[in-house]
């Protein structure tokens, strides 16, 4: 896992058939906010992408590789001061051989910061 543990703490995590939910705990003091951006931490667009695919590979267990990618909206900055705990949701649909189609989003209560389709295959 790259981003998982110090960057960003997945603190809790719920799988129901193909919808699986997190909560997320963004680390404020981590030395990627002292460059993006000095004085206005936002967490980046990539990392958020990149969080996707670590509670996918936590929830199954084993690596994935990201295929392609249909969709990617930044509706809203993700400020650790203000929003230090995020919600992960991620809808599934599996394809054969080993494809998974996703859906995710980031949100909290009312504000969804981010959306996400892709596609994922095993890495293993």
């Amino acid at each position: 896992m790259i981003l998982t543990g110090d960057f960003c703490k997945v603190t809790e995590w719920l799988a129901h058939e193909n919808r699986w939910t997190a909560q997320l705990h963004w680390n404020e003091g981590h030395a990627i906010f002292a460059g993006h951006f000095p004085g206005q931490p936002v967490v980046p667009g990539v990392c958020m992408i990149q969080m996707v695919q670590e509670v996918l590979e936590l929830a199954f267990g084993s690596r994935l590789q990201l295929v392609s990618s249909g969709s990617i909206k930044f509706l809203q900055f993700i400020d650790p001061r203000v929003h230090a705990q995020t919600g992960m949701e991620i809808k599934l649909v599996k394809e054969e051989a080993g494809m998974y189609t996703i859906s995710a989003q980031i949100s909290q209560e009312s504000i969804v910061f981010f959306k996400f389709n892709a596609v994922y295959q095993s890495a293993e």
